[in-house]
């Protein structure tokens, strides 16, 4: 069970937590690359910018286009888990 203690004006509320000492909020640098990460994705499969390997190059027999989407496919994964990962320590 969990309830909301009294916070400093200006900052996000602890939550105190049965089993110990109030849980600090997420820092604030993680949750604004929560917030941009989508945006970052966005950008980087906008077609002026997946057009730049669209060029008819190859990486072990894969065509660049390929390599590319799927590269920042798996980048936007790996960052999403750790963004998460760090969110969830602290709040039990």
């Amino acid at each position: 069970m969990t309830s909301d203690v009294e916070a400093p004006e200006g900052e996000a509320p602890y939550v105190e937590s049965d089993d110990g000492p109030p849980l600090a909020p997420a820092p604030r640098r993680w949750r604004d690359l929560a917030m941009l990460l989508p945006a970052f994705g966005t950008l980087l499969w906008m077609p002026p910018v997946v057009g730049l390997t669209a060029s008819g190059g190859a990486i072990w027999g894969v065509p660049a286009i390929v390599v590319y989407l799927f590269g920042v496919w798996a980048l936007l994964i790996a960052l999403a888990a750790l963004v998460a990962v760090r969110l969830g320590r602290g709040r039990g």
